[in-house]
């Protein structure tokens, strides 16, 4: 229950961020683009919903991921000790 807890909380802290960071990725590179520039162009294109576009879903699985991989690691960390 603590990993899944621990999972929900880490994507919707950084979910924005990342949200930031895949447009950028996604963006034409043949133009100059900074963070600023993009942040700026999804703030006036899209609003502030462009940063949380699919959260819902990333959250809802964000919980069962995290409740399976972290034991799954702790368990590889105890087996190669």
């Amino acid at each position: 229950a603590c990993a899944a807890l621990a999972g929900v909380c880490c994507w919707a802290a950084i979910f924005p961020f990342d949200s930031l960071r895949s447009r950028m990725y996604n963006q034409n590179t043949s133009s100059t683009t900074n963070l600023l520039s993009t942040t700026q162009m999804m703030r006036v294109m899209h609003a502030e919903r462009s940063f949380f576009r699919g959260f819902g879903v990333t959250i809802f699985r964000a919980g069962p991921v995290a409740a399976a991989v972290l034991p799954v690691y702790d368990l590889m960390l105890e087996q190669l000790q």
